[in-house]
């Protein structure tokens, strides 16, 4: 799936849900909006409601095993970790 793709899918999921979705939460009521970021019908939900919004924006968990791809690596280091002397 290309980026375009999926920006295409997410619209038209945006398109048909987001008659319903505004129905159910005309009957709650909410006072806030939270959705994640992959759910755009969210906050054109909050604001045809005019109530605030939430984005959330799944990522990684980073460690020292699992680096983050955004940290840059300091001369010596790879995105592994520390370069390590080979063996023998």
């Amino acid at each position: 799936m290309t980026p375009l793709t999926l920006l295409e899918a997410l619209a038209g999921a945006a398109v048909r849900l987001l008659p319903t979705v505004l129905d159910d939460l005309r009957r709650i009521g909410p006072d806030l909006i939270v959705h994640d970021n992959a759910c755009p019908w969210g906050a054109v939900a909050a604001r045809e409601l005019g109530v605030p919004a939430a984005s959330s924006f799944t990522t990684f968990a980073c460690n020292r095993h699992v680096p983050s791809p955004t940290r840059l690596s300091p001369a010596g280091r790879t995105a592994r970790g520390p370069s390590r002397p080979s063996p023998g």
